[in-house]
């Protein structure tokens, strides 16, 4: 989940989004409660992220080589 090795770490990371606001937590919307929201700025910032790379060259890929799919995998790097 999200490349950490446990909740502590999450919990860790969603406060700190929630403290840089880019996280909003146990927000009301339309009379529903919503444990986690997305803010204006934490939308902004994945998109930035997203205009900033989409015309990289450059890809990482981790898995391993020795699978049934391996010549498809060469084939598509």
């Amino acid at each position: 989940m999200f490349y950490l090795k446990d909740y502590k770490e999450l919990y860790s990371l969603l406060r700190h989004l929630q403290e840089t606001n880019f996280l909003i937590k146990n927000t009301n919307v339309g009379g529903a409660t919503a444990n986690t929201l997305l803010t204006v700025e934490g939308f902004s910032k994945i998109e930035s992220t997203l205009e900033n790379h989409s015309q990289s060259k450059k890809v990482f890929i981790a898995c391993a080589f020795d699978t049934p799919y391996q010549d498809d995998l060469v084939k598509t790097i």
